[in-house]
């Protein structure tokens, strides 16, 4: 079976679908990828109430054994939210509403005071069986967040998000046998902040 296919709209699916293919009696071992980015530190205010970025996963190399790297990849951006002495004693203490999600596709969303984790699947396009040798693979997938009620905030009011983006993903190894093995993407990642709309 393809580990492609088990890629859905629904991460935990993915997820419990790959856990019951390891869990086989003839169990395959895989390669596990990963990358972790740290984003730009953002702050939100009545005056601005909405930052927007674009994370960017290119692939530069085949893993281990010409393993193709972007199968059943994954994003996972989570953070933390405070908010200044001001906007804690309002009233009404500060909502920001996070949503994850590429151009075109379902995206994730969530409304918080204190916290947040979102996870969605990355797509990758161009030529990923021969990185740098064709056009690019590369993977697109937007971060927005937004004050709930921008409105309500007083001038003097802020509130702040420190996040941070993981990447993942998993291919068997072609030989099989042995054990799970963890190992860095061969991935560069950007974080690029774009227009709010």
């Amino acid at each position: 079976m393809r580990t492609g296919l088990w890629v859905i709209a629904l991460p935990l699916a993915a997820t419990v679908l790959f856990t019951s293919s390891c869990a086989d009696p003839e169990k395959r071992t895989v390669y596990r990828f990963g990358e972790t980015s740290e984003g730009p530190a953002t702050t939100l205010t009545a005056n601005q109430p909405r930052a927007r970025y674009r994370l960017r996963a290119s692939v530069l190399a085949l893993g281990p054994e010409r393993a193709n790297t972007t199968d059943t990849a994954l994003a996972t951006v989570h953070g933390l939210i405070t908010s200044s002495d001001a906007a804690k004693s309002a009233p009404l203490r500060p909502f920001v509403r996070v949503t994850f999600g590429a151009e075109g596709q379902a995206s994730e969303s969530a409304t918080v005071q204190t916290g947040f984790e979102l996870a969605r699947p990355l797509r990758f396009t161009g030529d990923c069986a021969a990185p740098g040798q064709g056009a690019p693979c590369e993977a697109e997938i937007d971060l927005a967040f937004a004050l709930d009620q921008p409105s309500a905030s007083a001038v003097d009011e802020r509130v702040d998000v420190v996040w941070s983006a993981d990447f993942e993903s998993r291919t068997f190894k072609a030989e099989g046998g042995g054990t799970d093995e963890k190992v860095p993407a061969p991935w560069a990642v950007e974080i690029i902040e774009i227009d709010a709309p």
